[in-house]
């Protein structure tokens, strides 16, 4: 009987298929238990491209879960998600980044969400990417943070206009800057968070305030100081859901995008310096690059 190969085969066979099973609930257990949400709106072109940064780092192997929504869905989008075997959640019209965003949150099954756009590269390695996200995740699980920005510090990418800002209030060259600069406190205090993206020392008094440097490298700044971000941010799900999207909801910005509200938009008040929510910043991971216009 043991020397039947018929036994032989079944029994290799049953036990190939048990170390696979093994070897799987092991991957399993060492993904985060992060739901990557990716939004998108009409940017094939652009959604691929950031997907190849994806891939070709195993990004998606961090994470418990993955999903995409696509707004104003297209045969094209839905072609792409199969192309790379992704799940995702869609609408037949716009609804904006606050939509997108709260029903990316209400679709996501883990405690913890990481929200990304269409257009968020990668531009880390996968070894980087270990550690960034493991330090953020645990930032958040200890209650150190609130929530944890992961674009990159030293190469943000396109529309981060917050570093020319920066530089001309904290760093100014000519008498007419020195001069706008003392005549406007209460903004040149505003931009000290940006400090850890142009500088590398932010020892000085007045930066100490707001901003905690940690032996890991990171930092740690106060909201008074640094604004909310849609993109590239890790945080947790019920924060979103139960403080941040409400308030957007109840106080609406004026300043609409496309026509809907925009939470970065409506974040950048009174109410969002006032609650002293501690930001995670590290190295970051990702940075901002679009194809479709």
């Amino acid at each position: 009987m043991e020397n039947d190969p018929i036994i032989a085969y079944i029994l290799k066979t049953m036990q190939i298929l048990n170390e696979q099973k093994l070897l799987a609930t092991d991957q399993a257990s060492d993904r985060l238990p992060i739901t990557c949400c990716i939004m998108s709106w009409k940017s094939p072109k652009t959604l691929e491209a950031t997907l190849q940064t994806y891939f070709k780092e195993n990004l998606f192997d961090f994470f418990d879960e993955v999903i995409i929504l696509f707004q104003e869905i297209s045969d094209e989008d839905r072609l792409l998600a199969d192309k790379y075997g992704l799940r995702y959640v869609s609408t037949d019209h716009n609804i904006g980044i606050y939509g997108g965003m709260k029903l990316l949150a209400e679709s996501a099954q883990n405690d913890y969400v990481l929200l990304l756009e269409n257009d968020c590269i990668l531009i880390e390695p996968n070894s980087i990417v270990s550690v960034e996200m493991s330090r953020a995740l645990t930032r958040l699980q200890n209650y150190e943070v609130d929530v944890y920005r992961l674009r990159h510090r030293w190469q943000p990418g396109e529309k981060f206009d917050t570093v020319r800002k920066f530089k001309a209030y904290h760093q100014p060259q000519s008498w007419w800057a020195k001069l706008k600069a003392f005549m406007r406190p209460f903004k040149r205090r505003r931009l000290i968070g940006t400090a850890p993206y142009v500088l590398q020392d932010v020892s000085k008094k007045h930066y100490l305030t707001y901003i905690q440097r940690q032996i890991e490298g990171d930092f740690i700044v106060d909201s008074a100081v640094l604004p909310w971000t849609n993109q590239s941010v890790l945080c947790h799900r019920h924060w979103l859901l139960t403080e941040i999207l409400p308030y957007v909801e109840k106080h609406p910005s004026r300043r609409s995008l496309n026509g809907f509200q925009d939470v970065e938009r409506a974040l950048n008040c009174c109410w969002w310096r006032r609650q002293s929510f501690k930001i995670g910043l590290g190295l970051g991971l990702f940075s901002h690059e679009r194809l479709d216009f």
